[in-house]
């Protein structure tokens, strides 16, 4: 390959970097993956103890109400001089 083909194959991957971090950034997907975690572990958690009878369908519900809240809406954060 040729220098100006790398350095293309380059510039390429620096803007598809690029813009990867702004997203995971401008979304808080850091923070939204670790709350999604967060309320599977929950619900997961109360579904062992239905199954093992030690749970209700009321706590089930409950489990599954709590996740939602750890989740919350999707959140934009606008980063200053940016936009």
């Amino acid at each position: 390959m040729n220098c100006f083909l790398l350095l293309e194959y380059a510039k390429v991957f620096a803007l598809i970097g690029a813009i990867s971090i702004a997203l995971m950034t401008g979304f808080n997907l850091g923070d939204k993956s670790n709350a999604v975690r967060n309320a599977w572990k929950l619900l997961n958690g109360t579904i062992i103890a239905y199954n093992d009878c030690y749970a209700t369908e009321e706590d089930l519900i409950d489990a599954y109400k709590k996740g939602e809240e750890l989740i919350g809406d999707v959140s934009y954060s606008r980063i200053q001089g940016v936009l």
